[in-house]
């Protein structure tokens, strides 16, 4: 019954470990996937401006819904 109960706690120490292991490639994943989102954002914003400074004009885009203020 001893022998039981150590490969239970055996099985589960290993499966703590393994979640452990994923957590922290999740993790790392998150933070590439976190700084993709920023450089885009930060593109996107220079593309803009540039397209407002060759344009010469603003023009926006976008509610179509009639708001009530």
């Amino acid at each position: 019954m001893k022998k039981d109960f150590q490969n239970t706690i055996d099985c589960l120490n290993d499966k703590i470990t393994s979640l452990q292991e994923k957590l922290e490639k999740e993790q790392k994943l998150n933070i590439i996937l976190q700084e993709k989102i920023d450089n885009a954002y930060i593109e996107i914003k220079e593309l803009a401006a540039k397209t407002v400074e060759t344009s010469g004009s603003v023009k926006i885009i976008g509610n179509t819904q009639n708001e009530v203020k």
